[in-house]
């Protein structure tokens, strides 16, 4: 290969010849290679439609300067041109046409003359950064033939599957540039550099004027890096690296080339997640417990993904997750006492928290936990194409992590460690695959694992042990347990505290399974007390050999805390608010939730508002309810209530029971939802002196049912909703239909249309009427600051619902039916202009045209928007008097709806 790049357009010039081997036995008519750097250059390319299902916007309003592109010039096979042609629905791969076929174990010579524009870094972390250049898949590769081609899109996994190499390269860059690689570089002159490696399975290039790689020569390989966040000695450096070396070299066996080259690239693609991503006067660790297992973690991967020839979607689990797993392996020999928050831990005040007492390698049962709690767990056999991100990235790594624990807790050391030899050994070579590992491990030992290679890795059932009934006698114990898979051996342990008395392994034969123990004066009974087993509950795993009052004694902590399943846990939490009314209100919420979904959660918030000077509060109480190979994924029901004041000295009380049903997406990656919620609401209100509201305005019951359905996807972004009320003199159904679309030009239209109408209505206010302009909220949903403000600054506060006008209209309301159209479209960024229209229809008066437009500022959809209103019914606003008070504005400050929207495209 001879490249030439030209920096000052970010191109190279290539020319390019492959020595293509049919080792096949199949006759082969065409070749198919991937292209992936032509990924870049279509924002409605594979990559650019994964970045959007990600809700990351930054290609797909990119500048053509800074997406990439390949222009072939010609194809040429043994010194003839050939046709070619790219895919249809995957442009970064391309079809080559042979004049002459090629007979199994026969080879042809394919000759390639392109450019390529590269594309900016930040969409991948590969490409260019000024005049830097990291580079990995930015020339032509032939796809691999196994079964049939094996082709696949760029979805920025890095994960290009590709047989072993021999490279033979010379690259020509500015005399002021430098070159790093994976490959061995020869300094030439003129600018020139020669690059060599045989076998190889990633080719990266770095290309930069200054390169701050650091080259550590260890006692086998030669370690190039640019991973120098953290600073430590070089002696240091290369004392931990040839520990590292020596570590994966006995667990997997030598890596087949001398050098080595370890990216920032490649690390900040595969991090390490945990507290060591807080800043660094916050990272809680030292430097070598960081750099060290920063370099581990990115070693081990390059050590695997360099070496192993196999799929790298299909049946990807066994690669994707050993470095976990040697991860994993790695603490637990070099740092077995270091804890998950690091320094924090012994911090006065957190060191008495479960949090703080967690060994840093239960952080991959905590991360597959907080995933499987939401119903959102995936196989392990699944492609990782189809795996949501954190599946992909965290939880599905961290399952195979504990997986292979437990196979290692069940059958020994020796057995699994053999069979990743044996695994990584075979892969060496072409078209291995995790089979490899499971003949290995099944020649080690006597125990039958199809339980594990052909249930547990195909299914997505959340493991839950439990202890469902023990009986003691003076000499032995009888235990039965619920829970697993068939045939799926689970550990029990005799416990004295934590001191370990006696432990069992034992086979389930059933989902209720009964197993008799010698009594050797156990404390207490535990299922995976090491927690090895990736199951979703540990708390019913253990029982006290004798009955206690207090099986689980009482803990309060401030705030929150991990589960601890030897206690029953109660937090306190401060809090703060505002309304008008009761003016900056202090709380403490009283409740049992920890980080991951409970069943039973509870909460109780007394809180002590300082401009009303009364007490005030709220509680809550649900179950949830999580479904497996059912089309509904959770069911929640429950009760909550409050109580606060709506106008000076009146307050309000609600008592609410309700039931939700929320159905399953149709696959996980997938941001698609429908629900259904039932609610009936009891309000009691003080009754105001100066009101002339009726009596049934004060104290009332409403029924209201709802379905939804929502697609909140970046570019496309629909929600639809179905509504029904019944009140004591009252039905009401209406409906609303909202759209917003980004332009290609990262301009937003915005379209809702709300449609209400009365089955009957009996009431002789306005109280339950549909709101033109502000609704009256008696259900006490809405985050009003000041609900009752009819003048002032609260008064402005806007909230789309109901009519969803903007300005103050000479009809507010409507008692018999009402339809609205809001929309909006943007001009620059967050500058929109809105336009509303409507009809409004009351007893006994004609149909009623309302229609308003403005400007909108949209800093944050629904969370931060400011309105100008220009022209409505009333004429020329902005020319009226007191314009200042026709402004309305949209403020959220519910930092749980803030989080979910901030996480969008994470899981």
């Amino acid at each position: 290969m001879q490249v030439v790049l030209f920096p000052e357009n970010n191109l190279m010039r290539i020319h390019q010849k492959i020595q293509y081997f049919n080792t096949s036995n199949q006759v082969m008519h065409s070749i198919y290679v991937h292209d992936w750097n032509h990924a870049f250059s279509d924002k409605n390319s594979n990559l650019g439609k994964r970045f959007i299902e990600n809700y990351s916007k930054k290609f797909f309003f990119a500048s053509d300067k800074n997406r990439g592109f390949t222009n072939i010039h010609s194809i040429l096979v043994d010194d003839i041109s050939v046709l070619w042609k790219r895919e249809t629905q995957s442009i970064d791969q391309i079809e080559i046409q042979l004049n002459q076929p090629i007979q199994p174990r026969d080879s042809i010579e394919l000759f390639f003359d392109y450019d390529i524009k590269i594309p900016n870094n930040r969409f991948t972390g590969y490409g260019f950064d000024k005049e830097h250049y990291q580079l990995r898949y930015w020339y032509l590769i032939p796809a691999v033939f196994e079964n049939g081609w094996q082709l696949m899109s760029h979805l920025n996994q890095n994960d290009l599957y590709q047989n072993p190499t021999d490279y033979d390269v010379t690259i020509e860059v500015p005399p002021s540039y430098e070159i790093q690689s994976n490959l061995h570089v020869q300094p030439l002159q003129d600018g020139k550099f020669r690059l060599e490696g045989k076998g190889i399975l990633n080719f990266e290039l770095a290309i930069q004027p200054e390169i701050p790689y650091l080259d550590i020569q260890t006692d086998t390989k030669l370690i190039s890096t640019n991973l120098n966040a953290i600073e430590i000695s070089l002696d240091l450096k290369k004392d931990l690296l040839n520990r590292q070396l020596n570590f994966l070299n006995g667990y997997l066996g030598d890596f087949p080339q001398s050098k080595i080259m370890i990216s920032q690239s490649d690390y900040e693609n595969n991090p390490l997640y945990g507290f060591n991503q807080l800043p660094g006067f916050l990272r809680p660790f030292s430097d070598t417990f960081e750099w060290d297992l920063r370099m581990f973690q990115t070693l081990s991967k390059t050590y695997i993904d360099q070496s192993v020839v196999t799929h790298t979607r299909n049946n990807a689990w066994l690669r994707e997750g050993l470095p976990h797993y040697l991860m994993l392996k790695y603490v637990e020999m070099n740092y077995p006492e270091q804890k998950l928050i690091g320094n924090i831990s012994k911090i006065w005040g957190i060191k008495s928290y479960y949090l703080s007492k967690m060994r840093f390698n239960q952080r991959y049962l905590w991360a597959y936990q907080y995933v499987a709690r939401q119903n959102h767990d995936q196989a392990l056999i699944m492609s990782t194409d189809s795996l949501t991100n954190y599946n992909r990235t965290i939880a599905n790594r961290f399952k195979t992590a504990l997986s292979l624990k437990y196979l290692e807790d069940y059958l020994g050391n020796e057995p699994v460690k053999n069979a990743t030899q044996a695994f990584y050994a075979e892969g060496l070579k072409p078209h291995s695959n995790s089979n490899v590992f499971q003949k290995a491990l099944e020649r080690e030992t006597n125990h039958d694992l199809n339980w594990f290679f052909d249930t547990y890795i195909h299914s997505d059932h959340n493991l839950d042990f439990s202890i469902h009934k023990m009986e003691l006698t003076t000499d032995s114990i009888q235990i039965s347990i619920k829970g697993g898979l068939p045939k799926m051996p689970i550990s029990l342990y005799g416990l004295d505290k934590k001191n370990i008395i006696s432990k069992y392994w034992f086979v389930q034969s059933d989902s209720l399974h009964s197993i008799k123990v010698p009594n050797q004066s156990e404390k207490k009974w535990m299922l995976n007390y090491e927690s090895y087993i990736p199951e979703i509950n540990l708390k019913n795993n253990w029982e006290n050999s004798k009955n206690k009052w207090f099986d689980k004694p009482l803990q309060i902590r401030f705030v929150m805390d991990a589960e601890d399943p030897y206690h029953s846990q109660i937090f306190l939490e401060p809090k703060f608010f505002y309304n008008y009314y009761d003016g900056i209100t202090l709380a403490n919420t009283i409740h049992n939730k920890t980080f991951f979904k409970k069943n039973y959660e509870f909460s109780l918030t007394p809180s002590f508002g300082f401009k009303s000077a009364t007490l005030t509060g709220s509680y809550a109480l649900k179950y949830n309810k999580y479904f497996e190979n059912s089309k509904v994924n959770s069911m929640t029901a429950g009760f909550f209530g409050s109580y606060f004041h709506y106008k000076p000295e009146l307050a309000y009380r609600t008592f609410t029971t309700f039931g939700q049903i929320f159905f399953k997406r149709n696959y996980l990656r997938s941001v698609q939802g429908k629900a259904i919620n039932i609610f009936y609401t009891l309000v009691n209100k003080d009754r105001d002196a100066l009101s002339t509201l009726p009596a049934d305005s004060y104290k009332y019951g409403v029924f209201h049912a709802n379905y939804i359905y929502s697609n909140p996807a970046l570019i496309n972004n629909f929600l639809f909703n179905a509504d029904v009320e019944l009140g004591n003199k009252f039905t009401k159904l209406y409906t609303e239909v909202k759209f917003r679309r980004m332009t290609d030009s990262n301009q937003q239209f915005e379209a809702r249309l709300f449609a209400g109408v009365f089955l009957n209505n009996d009431t002789t206010s306005d109280y339950f009427s549909y709101a033109v302009n502000r609704p009256n909220d008696y259900l006490f949903r809405y985050g009003y600051f000041g609900r009752s403000e009819s003048t002032g600054f609260f008064s402005q506060q806007f909230i789309m619902n109901e009519g969803g006008i903007k300005s103050n209209m000479p009809v507010s309301f409507a008692n018999q039916w009402l339809t609205t159209l809001n929309t909006s479209i943007g001009l620059w960024k967050w500058f929109e202009i809105y336009n509303d229209v409507g009809l409004v229809k009351n007893r006994d008066r004609s149909v009623y045209f309302i229609h308003d437009k403005g400007i909108r500022f949209n800093f944050i959809n629904n969370f931060l928007e400011v309105y100008f209103p220009l022209h409505s019914n009333n004429g020329w606003e902005i020319a009226g008097p007191h314009y200042e008070e026709k402004i309305r504005f949209v403020l959220t400050t519910n930092f749980k709806d803030i989080f979910g929207y901030l996480k969008r495209g994470r899981m």
